[in-house]
C-alpha cells in the first residue's frame, strides 16, 4: 500500500456481520412491504400476519446471528491473545493483522489461527502417530509427504528426534521434517 494513500477503515467482525445481515434479510423485508403496499394488499389481515411472522423471524433471526458474530469475534481475540509456543524446528507465520473483505472492507478481528491454539495436544499426538508409524523404517529408504510441497521428500530414514525426522539424501545431506508439516510417510519403491 502507497503511504501516500489513506488508510481504508476498518470494521469489527459485528458490524461488518450486521451489514451482511442487513443485505441478506432486512432489504428483501422492505422490499415485500413496499411491493404489499403498492398492490394495496397491506391493508389485508393476511398481508398484515405474514408480514408481522416474516419480521419475527427476522428478528429471531438477527438475535442469532448477532450473538453468533460476538461469539466468534471473542474466540478470535482469544487466540491472538494466547501466548506464542516455544521456537520449534520452524518459525511460526507472522499473524496478519487485517483482513480484506471485498465490498466491506477491513476486518481487525480475523487472524490466522494457528493449529497448536485450537488443540494444544495436537503436536503431541501427530509426534507420537508419527514417531509409531516411522520406527519401523529407521535406516531404510523412505518417502515423506510434506503438507504445501509439490514433491515428497526421499531419502534414508537416520534418525527419529522429538522435533520431526531425520533424512538423509542420496549424497548425505541432512534433511529434517517436523512433525505438524508431514502428512504420510511410507518405504520408497
Amino acid at each position: 500500500m502507497d503511504p501516500a494513500q489513506p488508510k481504508p477503515r476498518t470494521y469489527t467482525l459485528q458490524r461488518a456481520g450486521a451489514i451482511v445481515f442487513a443485505l441478506a434479510a432486512i432489504l428483501p423485508l422492505l422490499l415485500l412491504s413496499y411491493t404489499l403496499y403498492d398492490l394495496g394488499a397491506l391493508g389485508k389481515p393476511q398481508a398484515q400476519v405474514g408480514l408481522a411472522l416474516a419480521l419475527g423471524g427476522v428478528l429471531i433471526g438477527a438475535y442469532i446471528f448477532w450473538g453468533m458474530m460476538a461469539r466468534m469475534a471473542e474466540i478470535l481475540r482469544a487466540s491472538a491473545k494466547l501466548p506464542e509456543p516455544s521456537p520449534g524446528p520452524e518459525p511460526p507465520a507472522p499473524p496478519q493483522a487485517e483482513f480484506d473483505l471485498p465490498g466491506l472492507g477491513t476486518i481487525r478481528e480475523a487472524e490466522p489461527i494457528r493449529e497448536s491454539d485450537m488443540l494444544p495436544g495436537t503436536i503431541d499426538q501427530l509426534r507420537a502417530m508419527w514417531q509409531a508409524e516411522a520406527e519401523p523404517l529407521v535406516g531404510r529408504r523412505v518417502s515423506v509427504s510434506v503438507r504445501n510441497a509439490p514433491e515428497p521428500l526421499v531419502g534414508t530414514l537416520s534418525q527419529i528426534t522429538g522435533d520431526g525426522l531425520l533424512l538423509l539424501d542420496d549424497e548425505g545431506k541432512k534433511m529434517g521434517v517436523s512433525y505438524r508439516r508431514i502428512s504420510a510417510i511410507e518405504a520408497a519403491r
